[in-house]
Order: structure tokens, then sequence, then C-alpha cells
């Protein structure tokens, strides 16, 4: 009897708390494609998560998804953590596979269960793209939209050569919210690159895991702690913008030069200024809507192809104004 009482007690227990986890989850989803999932008759059911809330690479990413989404007659829901969290997005992606939605885009942070997860969803036959965090020997069904992080590795070097010509100790901030696999493809680019230039060396790579602050603080301490630092090369647009404040106040801005990733429109003021000497960045207007055509595709059986990765473009106070004329009306990021 007391056995039996034990066990319902577990029983209720992983209960409610299976439930308050699930409830948890829809009350942090903010849904920005509401109307869409009312479509009477909607082609497609897909889901996107985006693992940041205050990007404006990802609000233009959304955008472009949207955008394909609308004129295709496919009803997009879009789930943002409440905040920038691995934990909470490896929730939101094991609701919407356990949903049994018909595609899943999602980036893929460094961990381990996240693939887990996406395997699960090739089984049940459930495309998902992934995007910037590229998985080694992709499964059926699963598919990337992005960056070759190879390439980026070594478009970062040859960035870093023309900013120092040839000549510079530098410090790599990286962040956690792609694979293992991407961070390693990146820097075997990178030091490929670099060793057409020895006198370049990379001194230290630092990760960094609460977006701009954190960023803030390791730009602190090389600043502070290691003189010979001159160069700094960011992986994302918000530690780019964290980096770049740090230096400011610290009246570094002649001595440290700044080499970020995305486009925005804090960055590109930045660059005019000459703050930031350049950025390597991509289109995610482009990317949203790719993916979701992707996605596409993959329930239309027409999906002939695993990756599609697209140009990276470096650009500098020279080049900035004729970029941004040349993506005309497209948000680029």
């Amino acid at each position: 009897m007391k056995r039996g009482l034990i066990w319902l007690s577990i029983f209720c227990i992983t209960f409610f708390v299976s439930l308050f986890t699930h409830l948890g989850i829809q009350e942090e989803l903010r849904n920005v494609s509401s109307d869409d999932l009312f479509m009477k008759d909607y082609n497609y059911h897909f889901a996107l998560i985006v693992p940041e809330t205050d990007s404006y690479y990802w609000q233009s990413f959304q955008e472009g998804a949207l955008s394909f989404a609308r004129q295709n007659n496919i009803a997009l829901e879009i789930h943002r953590p409440s905040f920038t969290n691995i934990k909470e997005q490896e929730h939101l992606l094991e609701f919407v596979v356990l949903s049994k939605v018909d595609g899943v885009i999602t980036s893929v942070p460094s961990n381990e269960h996240f693939p887990e997860l996406i395997n699960l969803a090739s089984g049940w036959g459930i495309p998902v793209v992934t995007l910037d965090s590229f998985i080694d020997k992709l499964p059926e069904f699963i598919f990337y939209v992005g960056i070759d992080a190879f390439h980026l590795g070594q478009k970062a070097g040859t960035a870093i050569n023309s900013a120092r010509n040839g000549k510079g100790e530098v410090a790599v901030i990286i962040d956690p919210f792609r694979s293992e696999f991407f961070y390693t493809q990146f820097l075997s680019g990178l030091t490929s690159s670099l060793k057409k230039h020895p006198s370049i060396k990379i001194q230290m790579v630092l990760r960094s895991e609460n977006g701009t602050i954190s960023a803030e603080e390791h730009t602190y301490n090389i600043l502070m702690k290691h003189p010979e630092i001159n160069t700094i090369f960011c992986i994302n647009a918000k530690d780019t913008i964290g980096v770049t404040r740090v230096v400011i106040d610290l009246n570094r801005v002649n001595s440290t030069t700044i080499i970020g990733s995305g486009l925005n429109p804090d960055i590109s003021r930045y660059i005019e200024r000459g703050v930031i000497y350049g950025t390597v960045c991509t289109n995610p207007f482009y990317l949203g809507m790719r993916s979701v055509a992707t996605l596409q595709a993959a329930k239309g059986g027409w999906a002939n192809y695993n990756i599609d990765e697209t140009e990276v473009t470096f650009v500098t106070q020279s080049t900035l104004q004729q970029y941004l004329r040349d993506l005309g009306g497209i948000k680029n990021g």
C-alpha cells in the first residue's frame, strides 16, 4: 500500500511538473504571426524558433520568413524566448517537435540535447532547417541554411589582415549560440587564412555567455590586462556593440581595431565614425525567405540539396553606403 502511494505521488509530481513546464513555455511564447495560424486553407504549418528577442538580425530574419510564408499560403508560428536562454530554446524545440508541425526552423546552439531533438524530428519525417549552426553529417530531412563557417573564418582573417596591414595581436570573441562544429570550422578557416600573415597572431579566443554584458567584461579585461592586444574580432552583432562601447569608454578607439559581425543601425554609425573598422555580414531577410522556401521544397518533395550557404560580405567605411544601396529595401544584419 505504501509502495503504491509512493508511486502515485511520484506520478503526480512528474505530471504536474510537466504540466507547469508546458504552461510556462506557452506563457512565454510570443507568436508574432498569430493571424496566419487561423488561415482556413494554409498549405503547411511551420514553426520558427528565434534565439534572441532584441536582435535587429533576427527581426529582419523574421520579416523575410513571414514575407515568403504569406506569399505562399504558409502558416508560420514564431516562438521567441522571453530572454536569451539556451535551455528555454531547448524546451521550445521539444514543444514544436512533439506538436508535430510540418517543419521547423531553428538555430542550434552548443547543447547536447538539440541534435537529439533534431534527430527525433527527422525520424518522424519532420524537416528541420538549422540556422548558422551546421551539423556534421546531416541526417535525412535536416537542412542547413546560413554561413559556411570555414569561409566565414577565412573572411575574418582577410578582414583582420586588411585592417592591420599584416601585423597585429588579436582576440576573438565568440558566442554560445552555434554548434561546436561551427566553431571548429570557423577557427580552422581563420587560422588557415592567417597562415599567410605570420605577424598576425591570435592571442586568445573567448566565449561570451550572456550577450553584451559578457562581451563588455571580456573587452575590459583584454584592454586592462593585455595591452599587447590591438585587434578584437566579434562573431555576432550584439558582442560587436558591447566591445565598441567599452573601447569608447576607456578611450582606446585610436589604439584598438574592432572588426565586427552583422550590420545594424548602430554598427553602421560606428563604421561611419571610424570606431569600427569593418564588419562581416549577410542578408538575414533573404535567409529568412530561403529557410521557409527550403521547408516548402522539402514538404513538396523537390528539395534536391541539404545545404544552402549564403554569401558573406566584408563592409568597411569606404564600401558601406554602396552596400546599403545595393541591398535596396532589404534589411541587412
